[in-house]
């Protein structure tokens, strides 16, 4: 079942998942800072509030033109999204204005910026990296990795850190994949006749009623019905 392909699932999915950690909490940023701004000014308009926004972030290309109207599409999308969510009382930048002066502070945490993502991301890596090393699975983390990982879900280290954190990660990954013992791709066909014979054994429990979840505490299977829709 096992093969170094696990260094692609485990440790390369852990990086570009943290990457898109990375983009999330900067548009995280970015909205605070267009709420705030509006909570203190509710007068300021959709190119002030652009304006301000590319002076902010750093990361836009272009002329500073071409930056302004990136900034301003970004405001609609973020006042288009908080409508759709029925959290705004129109789809119209007035309409932000007014969620900023009266409700910017019920906001949580985006669900994929909370700690615990960061921290099951990490740990990904460091999985791939001793799977490929010794050839067998460690989920058991402990020392001072493990007080790393439990200050990151408690958020207590930035995402920034811990972005640094997996690319230091990476050399380690990359060298593991290079002198694992594993093979290249995993044994299809030991696997197939592996699930088939298990899948006869549920059947045979079933049929003859043996004691056990798969026997006679076996749920009773739903009746099959057919009509015209099916």
């Amino acid at each position: 079942f096992v093969s170094a392909e696990i260094y692609g699932s485990f440790g390369r999915y852990a990086v570009a998942q943290l990457r898109r950690l990375e983009q999330h909490a900067r548009l995280a940023e970015h909205r605070g800072l267009v709420l705030e701004w509006l909570r203190l000014d509710p007068s300021m308009t959709l190119d002030g509030v652009a304006e301000r926004l590319v002076g902010a972030s750093g990361a836009l290309a272009g002329t500073p033109a071409e930056q302004v109207h990136q900034a301003r599409q970004w405001i609609k999308q973020l006042y288009r999204s908080l409508a759709d969510q029925g959290l705004l009382d129109g789809n119209e930048f007035a309409a932000l204005a007014r969620f900023a002066a009266t409700r910017a502070h019920e906001f949580d945490l985006p669900r994929e910026l909370r700690p615990k993502n960061a921290y099951n991301l990490l740990r990904l890596i460091w999985t791939a990296t001793t799977w490929l090393q010794s050839g067998e699975p460690q989920f058991a983390v402990g020392g001072e990795l493990r007080d790393r990982l439990l200050a990151i879900k408690r958020g207590q280290v930035a995402l920034a850190e811990v972005l640094q954190e997996a690319e230091s990660m990476m050399p380690a990954l990359e060298e593991a994949r290079r002198i694992t013992r594993l093979p290249d791709r995993p044994d299809a066909a030991a696997a197939d006749a592996l699930l088939r014979r298990v899948g006869v054994e549920v059947a045979r429990r079933f049929l003859s009623r043996v004691p056990g979840a798969f026997g006679e505490q076996c749920p009773v299977p739903p009746a099959v019905g057919w009509g015209e829709d099916q």
